[in-house]
């Protein structure tokens, strides 16, 4: 039977639920954690919404069987992952159209070297057996004019397997170069998220690790979230969500230096990795972003333009990525609490100062 015809039961039938009812939904509990973790697993921005679901869901399940209502959300909610497993699909299906062209090509090289190989003995034992005729020659004259001629011979032979070499190779080179730039544009488009054109989370973890690798480097990281943007959402659709997120990311982009790594990493929050600067210089440049940001909604006429809120924590002796988001997180919901579109450090002192005390 179908997940979602499981969850359509009215499991509330018997009262207390009989061992059978208690199994079924423990059941159904197990299923929709491991919908979640397959769903999870691609780490796209955009799919958070429906983790949250999902989460709910089998929690639910796993404390008593939901009303008929709840139970119809559950199927709609399973409904909305099924573009999760047909991206899931065409993805696995281009990384196997790209190895299977690999393999071809390598295949193939191989193969014309073997056959250029064994072309290249025969004729080399073709002409041992002329040279070892024409050693037993007696005429000098004879014997010099033949070995002349099959020299000829051999400077041609090589000539022409040194321009048939060079034109595999400069075929293999332009093969191998169109394919590099074929993963490396599909690494590129898989490091991104799609709506927003900046960073997605997996690559914002990826950078931020590199970032406090570098020794010496002087770190920032802001975490922005859109205000109300739920209500954006219900109240003039996910297409105007969608401009705005776009909106702010593109804004980010656009407003920061070159060096500074914008991601989206949840539904409505990105986050910006900057180096060498103090928390200070972060927090005159991010209240001159949110003002950016907000007159560019103004700008687009959109019928919703809601405020950003910031969070700034510096890198600090002994951080890690998690305790650096967790600081810049905590000064993000302080910027929510004292009244939205601020920016809030939160700010740790340095092992170096303490011992100064």
């Amino acid at each position: 039977m179908p997940l979602s015809d499981l969850i359509a039961l009215d499991l509330k039938g018997k009262s207390p639920e009989d061992e059978a009812s208690v199994d079924l939904r423990r059941l159904i509990a197990r299923a929709l954690t491991v919908v979640y973790e397959l769903v999870s697993a691609e780490e796209e921005p955009e799919d958070a919404q429906l983790l949250a679901e999902l989460q709910q869901l089998a929690a639910q399940y796993n404390i008593e069987p939901p009303a008929r209502d709840a139970a119809r959300a559950g199927m709609d909610c399973l409904e909305r992952t099924q573009p999760v497993a047909n991206r899931t699909r065409r993805r696995r299906e281009e990384q196997r159209r790209e190895l299977t062209a690999i393999v071809a090509l390598v295949r193939e090289a191989v193969a014309t070297a073997g056959v250029e190989l064994e072309s290249i003995h025969s004729e080399i034992e073709a002409s041992g057996d002329r040279f070892e005729a024409i050693a037993s020659l007696e005429d000098p004259r004879q014997v010099r004019d033949l070995v002349k001629v099959h020299v000829a011979q051999l400077k041609q032979l090589v000539a022409e397997r040194r321009a048939s070499w060079e034109t595999q190779r400069r075929t293999f080179s332009d093969r191998i170069a169109m394919l590099e730039e074929q993963l490396q544009a599909t690494r590129h488009q898989a490091s991104l998220d799609p709506l927003t054109g900046v960073a997605n989370q997996g690559s914002f973890q990826r950078e931020c690790q590199a970032r406090l690798r570098r020794a010496g480097s002087r770190l920032v990281l802001a975490i922005l979230d859109v205000d109300g943007f739920k209500a954006v959402n219900d109240t003039h659709g996910h297409a105007a969500g969608d401009r705005v997120l776009t909106t702010v990311g593109q804004g980010l982009r656009k407003e920061l230096r070159d060096g500074d790594f914008v991601a989206r990493v949840g539904g409505d929050e990105f986050a910006v990795l900057m180096d060498n600067v103090t928390l200070r210089q972060a927090e005159a440049r991010f209240t001159t972003v949110l003002s950016a940001l907000k007159s560019a909604m103004a700008g687009a006429r959109m019928p919703a333009c809601p405020t950003i809120s910031c969070g700034l924590a510096e890198l600090s002796a002994g951080d890690t990525a998690a305790s650096l988001y967790e600081r810049a997180d905590q000064a993000l919901y302080d910027a929510k609490r004292a009244g939205r579109h601020r920016v809030v450090c939160k700010t740790r002192p340095f092992t170096r100062d303490l011992l100064r005390r």
